[in-house]
Order: C-alpha cells, then structure tokens, then sequence
C-alpha cells in the first residue's frame, strides 16, 4: 500500500486477475484507484461497492462498457473517471452516488444518460464532461 496526500492509494496496475475479483471490495479504507490503461474489458467487479472510502476512481483508457449495480454504494466518492472506454450510457448507479462532484465520460459512445444521474453533489454541482453520440437522449 503506498500513499499520497496523506491518503491510501492502490496503484493497481499489478493484476488485472485482482480488479475483476469481489475481494476488492475488502479495501475498505482505500481513498484513490487508478486502474486505468490496463485493457479490462465488459464490467467493474461487483465488489468495487465494497470500497466505502473510496473518493476518486480512474478508470480511464479500457474497454470498460457496464459498472456493475453495486457502484451505487460509494457513499464517498467525488471523482470518477471513465473516459475512453466504451460506455454507452452513464448508468444509474452513478446516481447513487451522493458525493459525486465530477465524472469525466468523454471518448465513450455516450447514447444515453439516466434520469436519476443528479447534477449535485455534495455541497456543489457535480461537473459531467461527455459528448452525445449524435441522435442520443438524456431522459428527463
């Protein structure tokens, strides 16, 4: 485990094998993830809902297309980065989310945003960088 700023952080360029695991989900105090650029196709583990202390997740340049149901309980989280992947909505769960200040979602096929994605976070506006495929809908 290594820190910055104070704060855990998981440098989890190690396993892919690790991020794909629910046991994830058992780092608990673990502030920052960066997982990106690691070619992790299709879904998040379920057990990154295990992670309640995490506040900042990068998740950028993969194959990701789906988070999984249980993202919704990162009751602590800020910051997400999923850019250049190939979501194709910004789903739900992120809407669950209650802190959540900033999701960077560009370079994805974004078709659809869903309705219960609040752009609150917080005590501030949630900042949502992406661009809509053309004809795409952002429900209301």
């Amino acid at each position: 485990m290594y820190t910055y700023n104070n704060n855990p952080l998981l440098v989890a360029s190690l396993l892919t094998a690790t991020l794909s695991s629910p046991q994830i989900g058992n780092l608990k105090n673990m502030k920052e993830l960066g997982i990106q650029k690691n070619k992790i196709e299709g879904c998040l583990a379920s057990g990154i809902g295990g992670c309640s202390s995490l506040e900042t997740l990068h998740c950028e340049f993969n194959n990701l297309s789906e988070l999984p149901k249980t993202f919704g309980k990162l009751k602590s989280l800020r910051k997400l980065y999923m850019n250049d992947n190939k979501f194709t909505k910004l789903h739900a769960c992120i809407g669950k989310c209650p802190m959540i200040e900033v999701i960077n979602a560009e370079n994805n096929s974004i078709e659809k945003i869903a309705k219960r994605i609040k752009v609150r976070g917080g005590r501030s506006e949630a900042t949502i960088v992406y661009k809509l495929r053309p004809h795409a809908t952002v429900a209301q």
